[in-house]
Order: C-alpha cells, then sequence, then structure tokens
C-alpha cells in the first residue's frame, strides 16, 4: 500500500509551478501507467489514479 504514496507527492510539486496545464496529466498519467506495468495488479493502478485525481483537483 505504502508503495504508491510517496511518489507522486514531491514529483508532481517540483514541477507544477513550471506548467500546471502540461504537467498535470503528463507525469501523472506516465507514473500510473509505470506502476501498474511494474506491479501487474489493477487494485495497485486504481489507488494511483484515485491519488493522482485528488491532486488534480486540488490544483
Amino acid at each position: 500500500i505504502p508503495s504508491y504514496t510517496p511518489p507522486p507527492t514531491p514529483a508532481p510539486a517540483t514541477q507544477m509551478p513550471s506548467t500546471p496545464g502540461f504537467v498535470r496529466y503528463n507525469p501523472y498519467s506516465h507514473l500510473a501507467y509505470n506502476n501498474y506495468r511494474l506491479e501487474g495488479n489493477p487494485d495497485t493502478n486504481s489507488q494511483v489514479t484515485i491519488s493522482l485525481v485528488k491532486k488534480n483537483k486540488n490544483i
């Protein structure tokens, strides 16, 4: 469970000021897809997706 929590926090915070529109979906999508591919578990991907959606709403 703690595998998807730490990575999506620092990555967007640093890139956010550069390009909020582009960085909003570029790194998040890649990270979520990469994690899903690496883990091979749909449950993990679901959790990552929820995390990135929450961050997007915050922005």
